[in-house]
């Protein structure tokens, strides 16, 4: 083994064997809020599944195991690669077959036709070329995602909720929908897991960034790693065994994504759902399952990864090795784990009472 590489496998793993207690006054804290907390939310999903990575698919079917928490008002396909609606049909499909075990559990799963209703194509590439000038409604450039996007965001709702948008993939259609109405700004908070997503479509990034710095946004570039980097691995915790044990063979949709990622957790996008799990959603610079965060400066609602050596996760491998922010998802590895491995159970075993 080269020295450099030695020394990045010894460095990896002293930061693994401290992580519980660098993470250990987060833990202290009580997660007051989420949806498991009882709060419900108003939800719509951009993602590149189908087009950019598998573990999108993983996601979507470790959200629709908690959907019965959430409002969710649409679902499109994203760039960076050309994913479209079908991909995410797929994953309904599979719901579909587990969706009568699921509802034994709570009539407030969504319906089949409900999610196939709301789920729609969005932009399939990036832009070319900047998008100062705007974007008119009738633009060809505004997919159909984003037009369904602008109307649940412009919608009235009773409870006078903002719409928690997810952003799985490129920023593409939040930037379009800016701006063909600008107005959508005040009613939406955007979890975005920028990542590699951010550097496949700069434009989109830095066209809001100019033009629309009252975005309440958090901009997830490298925390969302403690999703599958750090934290307890231990027994039938770590990714291959945690999703061969207690994801396969729970259903159609457990099946299907045990196969994914050389069968283990990857669930990449997931951080942005656990963030509105367990936590304080409203605040991102407190603890939370999808992590916490620090202002940016200059924007009054920006929100961005905490880049403190004592919350960092290193890999030597992928297109970053420093995961700036990433103990402050990994050390909730074991709650949000296994809190999964209770809902995956819903399909297999029946209530002895409902929930309602």
């Amino acid at each position: 083994m080269k020295v450099q590489n030695l020394l990045h496998f010894i460095c990896f793993t002293i930061i693994f064997a401290v992580t519980p207690e660098i993470c250990s006054q987060d833990k202290k804290e009580v997660l007051p809020s989420g949806a498991l907390n009882g709060e419900r939310y108003r939800v719509f999903i951009s993602t590149d599944i189908g087009g950019g990575d598998d573990d999108d698919f993983q996601s979507l079917a470790h959200y629709f195991i908690y959907g019965d928490l959430f409002d969710t008002e649409g679902i499109i396909s994203s760039p960076p690669k050309y994913g479209t609606v079908k991909d995410i049909f797929k994953v309904i499909d599979l719901y579909e077959a587990d969706y009568p075990y699921l509802l034994r559990y709570s009539a407030k799963y969504p319906s089949p036709a409900y999610y196939r209703a709301i789920s729609m194509e969005g932009a399939p590439v990036v832009p070319a070329e900047d998008i100062v000038h705007g974007i008119k409604n009738t633009d060809e450039k505004l997919s159909e995602g984003a037009r369904w996007f602008i109307e649940c965001a412009m919608r009235r709702d009773p409870q006078n909720r903002p719409l928690y948008v997810l952003l799985w993939g490129c920023a593409t259609d939040l930037a379009y929908a800016l701006s063909a109405n600008p107005d959508i700004v005040k009613n939406i908070r955007v979890i975005y897991l920028a990542g590699s997503n951010e550097l496949k479509d700069p434009i989109s990034v830095r066209y809001i960034e100019k033009y629309h710095k009252d975005l309440w946004i958090v901009q997830n570039m490298y925390t969302y790693q403690g999703a599958r980097l750090g934290g307890d691995q231990s027994g039938d915790l770590d990714n291959f065994t945690f999703m061969q044990s207690h994801v396969r063979g729970h259903g159609a949709m457990g099946d299907w994504i045990s196969l994914l990622k050389g069968g283990m957790v990857k669930m990449g996008d997931t951080p942005t759902v656990l963030y509105l799990l367990k936590g304080t959603p409203e605040d991102p610079t407190k603890p939370g399952w999808g992590g916490k965060y620090v202002k940016r400066e200059g924007y009054p609602n920006w929100y961005v990864d905490i880049k403190d050596p004592e919350y960092m996760l290193y890999e030597v491998k992928g297109w970053n090795s420093e995961w700036w922010g990433a103990k402050t998802i990994s050390c909730w590895r074991e709650e949000w784990l296994r809190d999964w491995q209770r809902r995956m159970d819903r399909i297999i075993n029946a209530p002895e009472k409902k929930i309602e």
